[in-house]
């Protein structure tokens, strides 16, 4: 008996320390530095304590309760963590057996582009928004699911002014339509243009809280705007669309040194 209850104990303090190195991770890439603090000082104090039953139990208790807290708290920062390090993502799966990737991308691309500049002769208003490592599925879950092919008569179909879908995103998720009508978080900076419409703010809104790209087309003057990391990049023509679908999905550069809006707010 006394052999099972000191294996228990050891096994709580391994469970203890598992838990204090993954939080180490996390709070330094998040700069949550006052959490780190807590964990380390509730670790510390649980191998002081280590002979004193009653109290390992408590600072256990307290540690799942301060993790569960971390867990509600900084939701999309955990989502963020795990994905960027333990997710493998399509293409770097796809690449691995081959070119046949490549090539799907292009044809992605290529027809997307397309699309788009034909919405903007049209001058029929659109916001897409293409997932990349982080998971959109909180977005997803607010519009309505559609499964689809990207091309010209889908979203045509979609943004039309007499869609009952026009409204809000499209979301890509590995180059296929997997939802729409979603509406994302606004940029309510003052550090652009107040002429700039709802469908601008939406894509920056997306792209400083997710890593995801997004692409505007103006209802106003047909102008195609494209937006990553919180940045928008205006009126740009067919061949810079395509460079730059390139670049953050082919070769998918990813700034990872951002999403601390939870742990750096005032």
């Amino acid at each position: 008996m006394v052999g099972f209850t000191l294996f228990i104990k050891y096994f709580v303090m391994f469970i203890l320390l598992l838990d204090f190195i993954f939080n180490l991770f996390f709070c330094l890439k998040n700069r949550l530095f006052i959490f780190l603090i807590f964990k380390f000082i509730l670790f510390a104090l649980s191998v002081l304590v280590f002979n004193n039953d009653l109290m390992l139990i408590l600072l256990l208790l307290l540690n799942l309760g301060l993790s569960m807290l971390m867990g509600f708290a900084f939701q999309l920062e955990y989502r963020y963590f795990f994905t960027k390090y333990y997710k493998l993502n399509t293409f770097d799966a796809m690449k691995f057996l081959g070119v046949y990737e490549e090539v799907s991308i292009s044809k992605f691309i290529d027809e997307l582009v397309e699309a788009v500049f034909e919405l903007s002769a049209k001058k029929i208003g659109a916001l897409i928004v293409i997932e990349r490592k982080v998971s959109l599925d909180y977005y997803i879950s607010n519009g309505y699911s559609l499964i689809s092919e990207v091309s010209l008569i889908v979203l045509e179909s979609i943004f039309n002014m007499n869609s009952l879908l026009h409204d809000g995103a499209v979301i890509i998720r590995d180059y296929k339509i997997v939802a729409v009508k979603c509406f994302l978080p606004m940029d309510t900076s003052n550090s652009i243009d107040f002429s700039v419409g709802a469908r601008h703010r939406a894509a920056i809104g997306i792209t400083q809280n997710t890593d995801a790209i997004a692409i505007v087309v103006s209802a106003t003057n047909g102008y195609v705007s494209y937006a990553v990391d919180g940045k928008m990049f205006y009126n740009i023509d067919n061949q810079k669309l395509t460079q730059y679908l390139q670049r953050d999905l082919v070769h998918n550069k990813i700034d990872f040194n951002k999403l601390h809006r939870l742990a750096n707010k005032k």
